[in-house]
Order: structure tokens, then C-alpha cells, then sequence
């Protein structure tokens, strides 16, 4: 579908309400938008999900993500920018957007924590009082081995 910048602020600015369909979107709210845009999806990728955005620089640009993940942008935009226009937030477009979000967290490849084993060095730097107090390695998160018992799954002892 290939939507740009424009078509998505100018769609968050009439969720709002403050836009007319055909008036082009001012300057001001121009670079406003794009900063919000850019700000909120950088926040979701830092809860890592991933939707392949990349930041928007003008209007013109286009939106690099999944058409599914559309709709959730604009009416999450909306909400970010609706103390711009001192407009309150109908309660549709929360729940429209609780919603929407709840399908870009579908679409999205989630990118898991990663963990390390035990047997990994922390690396030269890394060490210190408030990191990894004395260790030089990385926690051992690893669980045990499990075994089945009558009716429950239990770690198994060292006595073996």
C-alpha cells in the first residue's frame, strides 16, 4: 500500500478532529508529528518490537512498516499529540487504540532477551561493584535437570 508521513499525521490530526481531510497539513505541525512519530516508535523499539520502521525525516518519506501495523500508528499518534491541540481523548479512540496496538504486537517480530551462559566472560570492562560484583562471568540463570514424578515435575539433586 506504501503510505507516506503526510497520510498518516494527516489521518492522526483528523482522529482529532483537527484536520479537514482536504486542508494540507502547516509546518509546524509537520515537524511536530514527525517528531512524535519518530519518538514513539523508537519507544517501541526499545521494548523490542520490531516492525522495520525507519525514522521519518519529511513528509514525503515512506512509512516502513507492515499495512497492518497502520491503523495502531495513527490512533496511537493521535493520543501522543492531542495536548498539542488541547483536544481531550474520546474514549473510542483509546480503546481503538489499546486495541490496534494489541495487533502491531501480533504483527511484529519481538525480539527476545538474550541470555548467556555461565561459562561466558562479562569482557574486560564490564566488572565492577554495582555490575557483577566479583564475578567475571555471567549469572548462571541455568535450571538443574527436571524429572517427573508421581503427579508433579521436580529439579532433580545433585545425588544421583
Amino acid at each position: 500500500m506504501s503510505e507516506t508521513a503526510a497520510t498518516v499525521i494527516n489521518d492522526a490530526l483528523q482522529e482529532l478532529l483537527v484536520q479537514a481531510s482536504e486542508q494540507p497539513i502547516q509546518s509546524n505541525e509537520a515537524s511536530d508529528s514527525i517528531r512524535y512519530l519518530n519518538r514513539m516508535m523508537a519507544a517501541w523499539s526499545s521494548k523490542g518490537i520490531d516492525l522495520g520502521f525507519t525514522p521519518i525525516t519529511s513528509l514525503g518519506d515512506a512509512m516502513t512498516v507492515p499495512d497492518g501495523a497502520l491503523e495502531g500508528i495513527v490512533f496511537n499518534l493521535a493520543i501522543k499529540i492531542a495536548p498539542q491541540y488541547d483536544v481531550p481523548v474520546s474514549i473510542d479512540l483509546r480503546i481503538a487504540a489499546k486495541d490496534a496496538y494489541q495487533t502491531i504486537l501480533r504483527i511484529a517480530r519481538i525480539r527476545p532477551l538474550s541470555k548467556y551462559p555461565s561459562t561466558l566472560p562479562i569482557g574486560s570492562g564490564n566488572e565492577g561493584d554495582d555490575v557483577f560484583q566479583d564475578s567475571h562471568f555471567y549469572d548462571n540463570d541455568e535450571a538443574g535437570i527436571f524429572a517427573e514424578g508421581p503427579g508433579a515435575i521436580t529439579q532433580e539433586s545433585g545425588n544421583v
